[in-house]
C-alpha cells in the first residue's frame, strides 16, 4: 500500500517534469500571476523530490550495509 500524498515521488517527479515544461513555454510569462505561481510550485516540488530521492539512496546504502 502506497502512503501517496507528499511521499508519493513517482508523481512528484511526474509533476515537477510537468510544471519545468509549461514554464519552458514563452506563452506563460505572458500571465504573470500564473508564472509565479509555477514557479513556485517547481521550487516546492524540487525540495520534496530531493529530499525524497536522498532518503532513498540512504535507505539502500543502509539496506547494502545491512546485508553485508
Amino acid at each position: 500500500m502506497l502512503s501517496g500524498g507528499i511521499f508519493d515521488l513517482d508523481n512528484k517527479q511526474i509533476r515537477l517534469s510537468e510544471v519545468n515544461a509549461a514554464l519552458e513555454d514563452p506563452a506563460v510569462w505572458n500571465d504573470p500571476k500564473r508564472a509565479l505561481e509555477l514557479n513556485k510550485e517547481k521550487k516546492s516540488l524540487e525540495q520534496i523530490v530531493e529530499v525524497l530521492g536522498g532518503a532513498l539512496v540512504n535507505l539502500a546504502d543502509s539496506t547494502e550495509l545491512f546485508d553485508m
